[in-house]
């Protein structure tokens, strides 16, 4: 486990569809997530869309989320002590990304996960347990988000506009998931790494 020390205001509008009360209220709120960053190049990408899409905003980091924000039955030190043990034998996998997309209740536009999405939803209900089980609003959809808190007008005119920038892009369209980052939300609604965890290699079969 590496501890970490970025923290991103915008972070919160990226990180789920809907944050729970726990998020938003309180000097130093009692509510975590756990995330995968996309790596370079394509993280750098998908950043630039953003920013392009939301030209005041604050550059978060692209993301895939494991556990969306939620309370921690605990402190944030036993969290991190669970997730490391629960880590320390998952292997490193990958995951593909899809077509552009807009969730039909909150009219999030964003990008389909389409291999590694089986892995994720295995890990979100390996991880939801002990002093991190949650019942979220909705139910957990592996995704990429890239645009939210719009109407549905807004979110299919910007979906178009991230189809044809994603139809642009060259390069990969699939990363390694090598490590995930515990974060939690803090005052001003920032979000901070607290952890970061390596997953295993592949072992071979003989």
């Amino acid at each position: 486990m590496r501890l970490r020390g970025y923290q991103s205001s915008g972070f919160a509008a990226m990180i789920s569809q809907s944050m729970s009360p726990a998020c938003s209220g309180d000097d130093e709120p009692n509510c975590y997530a756990l995330v995968t960053y996309v790596p370079e190049p394509l993280g750098s990408f998908l950043n630039r869309l953003r920013k392009e899409l939301e030209p005041n905003g604050n550059g978060p980091r692209a993301h895939v989320t494991l556990l969306p924000p939620r309370p921690v039955q605990g402190t944030g030190e036993e969290a991190l002590r669970l997730i490391e043990t629960l880590y320390s034998s998952l292997p490193i996998f990958t995951i593909s990304i899809g077509d552009v997309r807009i969730f039909p209740v909150s009219n999030v536009v964003y990008l389909e996960i389409v291999s590694g999405r089986e892995m994720l939803n295995v890990l979100h209900q390996f991880l939801n347990c002990n002093i991190l089980t949650f019942k979220e609003a909705f139910p957990y959809h592996p995704h990429l988000t890239i645009a939210q808190n719009l109407t549905r007008e807004e979110s299919e005119v910007i979906a178009g506009k991230v189809q044809e920038r994603w139809q642009s892009w060259q390069g990969e369209r699939s990363f390694k998931v090598e490590s995930v980052a515990f974060v939690r939300n803090t005052s001003g609604n920032r979000w901070t790494d607290l952890g970061e965890f390596h997953l295993a290699p592949a072992v071979p079969v003989p």
